[in-house]
């Protein structure tokens, strides 16, 4: 096993997400395999994001119980506050989440709703179909504003060209850049000494492949998605630190909102006798 393979090994072990092959969707439709999977989300206490009709917005749930027998779950009280308003009026939702580095995906219609202790309670029956869908070779992580990284390659026509990584992976990286029109480059070319500039000024060189490219119709940005092909071995561990990094403070920002958010109903909740 290789020292990446070994990186990816642990953070699935420390219950990271990490992504395996891109486009394998499997479609749940026993309700024995469904209960499964809502257990384990049970169990991983695993934060469930939440579409509602008529809204753009996100929305934070967890889900509490399930129960086996009468095919049904329960879910905890929608955060913010606005969109357990929203859910009782329209009595549907779309709910999406990881599962040991698994997308998971259902829909699911309101049954009934109970408050136990201040905090809404919701009953769903189990969805007909869940989508469990297993994505890229490695997890591919969101970098914020306070961690700037940028890129520096060489291209034949166009010269010294400098993109924004907008994520990153052990697999590769995704790119924003400002590219004239002028100056091809198409799925399959090669970025050569690529020299790219962490945080805290850690650099490392590369050599990637393009593996799609983006470009949207009145706007200067190009979107560039990457593999690596070449990476230097001791660049490879302070790589993974990063990705490691990254997804850490993403999934601490997202437990702190949803904490902040359901402070009011906790303290009322507590000081009830």
């Amino acid at each position: 096993m290789g020292l990446i393979e070994r990186w990816v090994t642990r953070l699935q072990g420390a219950g990271m997400p990490s992504e395996t092959v891109p486009g394998a969707e499997r479609r749940l439709t026993d309700p024995e395999r469904i209960a499964k999977v809502l257990q384990q989300l049970v169990d991983e206490r695993a934060l469930v994001s939440v579409r509602l009709p008529g809204s753009d917005e996100y929305f934070l749930t967890t889900i509490l119980r399930v129960d086996r027998r009468k095919r049904s779950f329960r879910l905890d009280e929608i955060s913010p506050r606005h969109g357990h308003d929203v859910f009782l009026a329209e009595r549907s939702l779309r709910a999406s989440c990881r599962l040991s580095g698994i997308e998971v995906a259902f829909s699911g219609t309101l049954a009934s709703v109970a408050v136990e202790r201040g905090i809404a309670v919701y009953t769903l029956p189990f969805p007909h179909l869940v989508h469990y869908h297993q994505r890229r070779a490695s997890y591919r992580a969101s970098v914020g504003t306070g961690y700037a990284t940028t890129l520096r390659t060489q291209h034949p026509e166009a010269g010294t060209l400098v993109a924004e990584v907008r994520d990153v992976s052990t697999g590769g990286l995704g790119l924003r850049m400002q590219l004239p029109d002028t100056v091809p480059l198409a799925s399959g070319d090669r970025l050569s000494d690529c020299l790219v500039f962490f945080p805290e000024g850690r650099s490392l060189r590369c050599e990637l492949e393009v593996c799609h490219v983006a470009r949207r119709e009145g706007s200067r940005w190009t979107l560039v998605g990457t593999r690596f092909i070449q990476i230097q071995r001791r660049d490879q561990v302070p790589l993974a630190q990063f990705v490691v990094r990254l997804e850490r403070e993403r999934l601490k920002l997202r437990t702190a909102h949803f904490t902040l958010s359901r402070l009011p109903a906790l303290i009322e909740r507590l000081s009830t006798p």
